[in-house]
């Protein structure tokens, strides 16, 4: 249900990389609608900036689902407030299944830990856990999506960063970026020669996933088609190689195996900020 893998930079051609993982549809369900779903296209929102690996991840997910379904995916960035205001959004929407949320830890995290956000709260922690684990003075920026992070690294305005296999390992390759350290259980298979956190002395292991949801009340029967088609499309061997390229590994599960993965993770997060003691509001 999920993989390893986060990465730490340095502005000093040194950056870091995080593998992302792909979750089962998981929502709660009610009574049958009258007609067959779909009968018209589907949105989903993603409440982070386009181009973020949670847009890239739901944007070929969506196109995978949009084949079988025989509607479209449409795919809406609301980014903002720690990934709330999409979130948020989805919530309030009609509970028929034509609203989507395709969201990552952001959403186990700020709902249940605070009551206003303006940056993501995750890149934040790892952050806070690396400086508290090494006793390192750093000072956190906040940043709306992870792309103004990657160009303000490269133009040597920020000296550390974590972020994505997708984004990163590319701007490795090419020597624009040098990988310090992997947040995660294991080293990066197209990086094998760099350590993880774990090796490089500080026990610190993350992983990033990426999810889909829907608001609760959705009828039974749809959330059972939604989660069956989006299993599928997680075995297609296509979507899969796609993903392979972009550092990702899809996952699938059923919506209970998701809802108590988000129970663990939100326990998990807690624990985090007692741990660490950070306040992001």
């Amino acid at each position: 249900m999920r993989s390893s893998t986060w990465y730490w930079h340095d502005t000093m051609n040194t950056q870091q990389i995080l593998l992302v993982a792909i979750l089962a549809t998981s929502i709660a369900g009610t009574a049958a609608l009258a007609q067959p779903y779909p009968s018209k296209p589907v949105k989903v929102i993603v409440p982070l900036t386009s181009g973020s690996p949670v847009d890239v991840t739901a944007r070929l997910v969506g196109q995978h689902m949009a084949a079988v379904l025989g509607q479209p995916m449409i795919i809406e960035n609301r980014p903002g407030a720690g990934a709330t205001i999409g979130a948020k959004s989805v919530a309030a929407s009609d509970a028929d299944g034509y609203t989507l949320l395709h969201t990552a830890a952001n959403h186990v995290i700020a709902p249940s830990v605070y009551k206003s956000l303006t940056y993501d709260p995750i890149k934040d922690f790892v952050g806070e856990m690396f400086k508290h684990m090494t006793q390192t003075d750093i000072a956190a920026i906040p940043y709306r999506g992870g792309a103004q992070a990657v160009t303000d690294i490269l133009a040597g305005q920020i000296h550390m960063n974590s972020g994505t296999t997708a984004t990163l390992v590319p701007l490795v390759r090419s020597g624009k970026l040098r990988a310090i350290a992997v947040i995660g259980e294991g080293r990066y298979p197209d990086l094998p020669e760099v350590p993880t956190m774990a090796e490089s002395g500080v026990p610190l292991s993350l992983f990033f996933w990426t999810g889909m949801l829907a608001p609760a009340g959705v009828p039974a029967d749809v959330i059972g088609k939604l989660n069956a088609t989006l299993n599928d499309v997680l075995r297609n061997a296509e979507l899969k190689e796609s993903m392979a390229k972009l550092g990702l590994q899809p996952k699938g599960g059923s919506p209970q195996d998701f809802a108590a993965f988000l129970d663990a993770e939100k326990a998990a997060w807690a624990n985090a900020v007692t741990t660490t003691g950070v306040k992001l509001d």
